[in-house]
């Protein structure tokens, strides 16, 4: 288990702030990743830049807050904002971009639109890239790729401002795991591909196809091919595809999420989050009743709900949806949440 290190002593926070930034490391942290809770790139990356940015230690703060609401979290959201916007000019663009991006997520707990700042994260991002070189390699392309794993359409509810489209257009062709999703960079290619409306239908069938040919641990094979037939479906929902098996693909993925779900039994090294987006697919667009219980006692058996806004708006906007459906309006899971106001990613 991680545990604070000797430097944030030298923070100047008072109690509650320690005691936030001591909840961050044992499992806030774990609300803007995907990957284990003990070999992570937030804990290894982040965190010690906190040592060095006041902007950025509120934002963590800000952050953490906004998982329990209430007054207190507004007031340090309100005071990372003061000191994110009064970054010198001349700061290291890596620490704008953290700070930023903790900024975006806080303000997704809080129920305040958020995509329009990472709108502005990915601009910079792009541009910090370009001067500084595209190897793979530096934290600049680690960053972007970060940005635009959030940034996919398909993930956001009730989004405002226009995707970039940042991985189709600079993240392509990777390999490995992206650290921050667990997801393979091959199929967030596909995935990024589905958000421009192009029908790759086939492609991730044979990349499901492929993944059950490797040697690849069951779990994660599991929630692979369950994010995998999730972009079919979401493919379908948008009528980027049609496909004529819907019902033998949402019973695929419902078994997928279950053997995801027993492994959680067994493996801590498993973040429950990720089945999060899988039965999202499933609940946005299901029909039958059985469908929808099975969705809402899913999420509530992931046990996923909490203080903040955001965990408590997804359910209740696939539940809204489901009611007004029922009773002949034509809505969706993104109008409703317009009419809301609100912004969700659903990682």
């Amino acid at each position: 288990m991680p545990h604070v290190p000797y430097w944030a002593n030298s923070l100047g926070l008072d109690p509650t702030d320690f005691g936030l930034f001591h909840d961050f490391l044992q499992n806030g942290q774990r609300m803007l990743h995907h990957s284990s809770l003990y070999r992570n790139p937030i804990i290894h990356h982040l965190l010690p830049r906190c040592q060095r940015s006041m902007a950025l230690t509120a934002a963590v703060l800000c952050f953490q807050a906004s998982q329990v609401g209430g007054v207190e979290s507004f007031a340090k959201f309100d005071k990372a904002m003061v000191l994110y916007r009064s970054m010198p000019s001349a700061e290291d663009i890596t620490y704008v971009l953290d700070t930023g991006l903790i900024i975006c997520n806080a303000s997704m707990h809080l129920g305040y639109k958020w995509t329009t700042l990472l709108h502005r994260l990915c601009c910079l991002a792009e541009v910090s890239l370009c001067s500084h070189g595209r190897s793979a390699d530096t934290d600049y392309a680690k960053q972007l790729e970060v940005l635009a794993s959030m940034d996919f359409d398909l993930w956001i509810m009730g989004r405002r401002t226009p995707s970039r489209h940042v991985w189709a257009t600079w993240c392509l062709g990777g390999s490995g795991i992206e650290q921050i999703t667990g997801l393979p960079r091959s199929l967030l290619d596909l995935m990024a591909l589905s958000c421009l409306g192009t029908d790759i239908s086939a492609d991730i069938r044979q990349w499901i196809t492929t993944l059950m040919t490797q040697d690849t641990a069951s779990a994660r094979r599991h929630i692979w091919q369950a994010c995998a037939i999730a972009t079919l479906l979401h493919m379908h929902t948008m009528h980027f595809a049609i496909l004529s098996d819907v019902d033998d693909l949402t019973r695929a993925l419902k078994a997928h999420v279950g053997q995801f779900r027993e492994a959680l039994l067994v493996d801590r090294d498993l973040n429950a989050r990720q089945a999060l987006w899988p039965l999202y697919v499933v609940g946005k667009s299901a029909v039958d009743v059985d469908t929808r219980l099975y969705v809402k006692m899913e999420l509530e058996g992931l046990g996923l709900y909490g203080d903040a806004e955001s965990k408590n708006w997804i359910p209740a906007i696939l539940e809204e949806t489901w009611a007004r459906t029922n009773a002949g309006e034509r809505v969706t899971t993104d109008s409703v949440a317009i009419e809301h106001g609100v912004e969700l990613g659903i990682w």
